[in-house]
């Protein structure tokens, strides 16, 4: 009777011990990708685009027509360089949920724009951020 207790609990440790080690789990990676450092945590086959380089089309109020210049540098370590027909404004950019985002302040207000990601084209939204709501609109976006 000892021995057969014995066997079970032997038998049910090793079970677990195998559990444990063919289960599955959450792991954080640092992956350089263009000599871009990207943070991957449990991506299965994804490789998002490489969203630096050159990006010219135009700007518009709200939902006015797309009328003004508008051209975007993404570089490396994040450094994200804007012009709005008018000027140059550097700031920040990243990539989050499938989401571009660039952040960068004109006047001690900063805007952003938004646009899912994409090899060849962004179309999405700016907006004020700083005084949400005063100033908004769309843009589109073609990577040189």
């Amino acid at each position: 009777m000892k021995r057969s207790l014995f066997i079970l609990f032997f038998a049910i440790a090793i079970g677990f011990s195998f559990l444990h080690l063919t289960s599955c789990t959450k792991t954080n990676t640092v992956t350089k990708i263009d000599s871009v450092t990207i943070n991957v945590i449990d991506t299965v086959g994804v490789i998002l685009p490489n969203m630096q380089g050159t990006w010219v089309g135009q700007w518009g109020n709200d939902f006015d027509a797309l009328s003004n210049a508008y051209t975007f540098n993404v570089s490396a370590n994040s450094v994200f360089i804007v012009n709005n027909g008018s000027a140059s404004y550097t700031g920040t950019w990243k990539v989050t949920n499938y989401t571009f985002i660039g952040d960068y302040s004109i006047g001690g207000q900063t805007l952003e724009v938004r646009a899912p990601i994409d090899s060849t084209t962004m179309q999405g939204t700016w907006q004020n951020i700083t005084a949400v709501g005063s100033a908004q609109g769309t843009f589109l976006v073609t990577k040189q």
